[in-house]
């Protein structure tokens, strides 16, 4: 499935997630981000105590700084496209946000919770 088809589905099933973006996401504490390389740059995420790693580019690296607080995926989908220096999709945004923020939350890096 490419980009496209992918921002296809994920604006038809949006309207059926009630309050998909003020869904809260937090950081775990004792968290470890390693830069293992600069160019491309790319992140090791791990927790001492879970016995799983998650390899991340720039754009993962930006969600979990933006994690470091307690913020909705709209927030950081907000402070993400206000980085960008591209015109880029907000929506296509989201999409990228969400399914990083699904496996970091798999991995045991952070948790979501609707408030």
């Amino acid at each position: 499935m490419d980009a496209k088809e992918r921002l296809t589905y994920f604006e038809l099933i949006q309207g059926c997630i009630e309050n998909f973006e003020s869904e809260t996401i937090v950081l775990n504490q004792g968290i470890e981000i390693i830069a293992i390389s600069s160019q491309p740059a790319r992140y090791l995420i791990a927790h001492p105590k879970v016995p799983r790693i998650l390899l991340t580019n720039m754009m993962g690296r930006m969600i979990l700084d933006l994690c470091s607080s307690k913020r909705s995926i709209g927030d950081i989908r907000e402070g993400i496209v206000s980085k960008l220096q591209t015109n880029v999709d907000p929506a296509l945004v989201l999409l990228d946000i969400v399914k990083f923020i699904r496996m970091a939350e798999h991995h045991g890096i952070l948790h979501a919770s609707l408030t």
